[in-house]
């Protein structure tokens, strides 16, 4: 399955994950550096797959002048997880994908422990 992650730009990074459905992810860490998502996918079998958004700007060429820390999550919690995978927003002229699913997952989760 592949999964879309961000750079500060809005350009797409498709991350190949060895599972045949959301269901079988464990866990997604996300460390924003720059408007770039980066992190981790843990699946239920054990695999670990790493991703860097910067690289939908030149794959294989791809690098950061600046790492500057923009904030970070982890989902554990299933629902969340289809969430953060599932994320689909159209971003106004000015808005970065990575900083809307940020605040997304955030509203998602608050809303989920308030219910």
């Amino acid at each position: 399955m592949k999964v879309k992650v961000y750079d500060y730009d809005n350009k797409v990074l498709k991350v190949e994950v060895p599972v045949d459905s959301v269901d079988e992810i464990e866990e997604v860490s996300v460390l924003i550096l720059s408007g770039d998502e980066t992190g981790q996918i843990k699946t239920k079998k054990g695999d670990v797959i790493q991703f860097d958004a910067v690289k939908a700007e030149a794959p294989g060429k791809a690098y950061r002048l600046h790492g500057y820390y923009d904030g970070e999550y982890c989902l554990t919690n299933p629902e969340e997880i289809k969430e953060w995978v599932n994320f689909d927003y159209e971003p106004d002229k000015w808005e970065t994908m990575a900083y809307e699913r940020q605040s997304h997952m955030y509203n998602f989760a608050k809303e989920r422990l308030n219910a």
